[in-house]
């Protein structure tokens, strides 16, 4: 059954990528299922607006530093459900 990853509900599910596509992600990062609610909320915490302001051979190390982030942030996020 396909439900919200940090509610489990069923309702209003979308398909969040890991790494997010404005700032270059791909389908190969992964993805998660989260409610409208969720998504909203986990893209208020992700900083991609930062994104915006670093060019060339900043980007693939500030890519994997968000990486990192995200998947940081993820954890302590689900783990506090």
């Amino acid at each position: 059954m396909r439900v919200c990853a940090k509610c489990g509900t069923p309702d209003n599910l979308h398909e969040h990528h890991i790494i997010l596509k404005s700032i270059g992600g791909t389908d190969k990062d992964g993805r998660i299922l989260l409610c409208e609610k969720h998504h909203n909320i986990l893209h208020l915490m992700i900083p991609k607006m930062m994104w915006q302001f670093i060019t060339g051979e900043e980007r693939e190390s500030f890519k994997k530093y968000l990486y990192k982030y995200t998947k940081e942030v993820y954890i302590k996020w689900f783990l506090s459900s």
